[in-house]
């Protein structure tokens, strides 16, 4: 008798389906001879889909979890209990592998089975063109729901990891906005009138001048005194050089 169909599970495993079609295609007797009975094989992907909730429970956004066709990679030899595990140096992200092993049987066995896990949540995504140099402001951004799985590390996922940032490079639209692509804007930019202050024990003399650079704030920077001497000072609120 040949077996009934049942739809794929809800949790994308398609391993059973796979199955199913296979037995409707093969007709000798018997029909195959594989380490696990067939009435096992929904047993091992709810096992499987058991054990990678738990080790993907903390992470955040939203869960999608596709695992490839488990028959196909079981080896031969009777087993009594198949048990899920991580590979040494794996990690469950993106494209990866899940480990099955045979715990109790008449043979011992590892096997792996491709599984995708993708992990969706909002994240900034370039709304328009930004040039490179270009301070960041609010409408040339927009949150939108993305694989992280995909992309590099560092993906911004809140629009203030963006403040007071300008862009490191150029980013085309739909660019999904990361730390690298941005960096601190300039608390002083070259060419600037700036405030010299003169800083020492017991007195604050000050006086002006010209930034020879960019610098954000708290870093050193070369400026030129309106004598035409050039001094060294750190950057601070306001355009304001501080020489010690």
């Amino acid at each position: 008798m040949r077996p009934a169909c049942r739809p794929a599970r809800a949790i994308r495993l398609t391993a059973a389906a796979w199955l199913c079609h296979a037995l409707v295609l093969v007709t000798a007797t018997p029909a195959f001879a594989d380490p696990v009975a067939a009435r096992s094989i929904e047993q091992i992907e709810e096992r499987l889909r058991v054990f990678v909730d738990a080790q993907t429970r903390d992470f955040p956004g939203r869960i999608e979890v596709r695992f490839g066709p488990t028959q196909a990679r079981l080896p031969a030899g009777q087993c009594d209990e198949v048990e899920p595990f991580v590979p040494p140096g794996a990690r469950l992200w993106g494209r990866a592998n899940i480990g099955l092993r045979c715990a109790s049987g008449t043979s011992r066995w590892s096997a792996y089975v491709p599984i995708d896990i993708r992990v969706h949540m909002n994240a900034l995504v370039a709304s328009r063109q930004i040039v490179a140099g270009q301070p960041i402001e609010p409408n040339d951004h927009q949150v939108r729901e993305v694989d992280i799985t995909r992309e590099p590390n560092g993906v911004l996922i809140d629009p203030s990891m963006a403040d007071s940032k300008v862009a490191a490079r150029t980013i085309l639209p739909g660019t999904v906005l990361r730390s690298d692509m941005l960096r601190e804007r300039p608390a002083v930019a070259v060419g600037d009138a700036v405030k010299i202050v003169y800083v020492g024990s017991g007195f604050n003399i000050a006086t002006t001048g010209k930034a020879l650079a960019s610098a954000t704030l708290g870093q050193a920077i070369r400026v030129q005194v309106e004598s035409g001497r050039i001094v060294s000072g750190t950057t601070r609120d306001g355009r304001v050089v501080e020489v010690r």
